[in-house]
């Protein structure tokens, strides 16, 4: 799995994000693997926090952070 610092993704209105990678694991036996990241923001009129987990899909420049769905 990549070490990622950061990782540049599109919320869900079509902005560009920039997020700060926490911590990433993986779960063999189901395949997946998964980010602990938070939304790093340069814009201070918009409040972002906390810290997020989602499914890593994808590779390379080609990577997506999806919401984890409860199954």
């Amino acid at each position: 799995m990549a070490n990622l610092d950061k990782l540049n993704v599109r919320d869900e209105n079509g902005n560009k994000v920039t997020v700060s990678v926490m911590g990433m694991f993986e779960i063999p036996d189901l395949e997946k693997k998964y980010v602990m990241y938070s939304i790093l923001n340069e814009d201070d009129s918009i409040s972002y926090g906390g810290v997020l987990l989602g499914e890593l899909v994808g590779e390379g420049e080609d990577i997506q952070v999806l919401g984890i769905l409860p199954e």
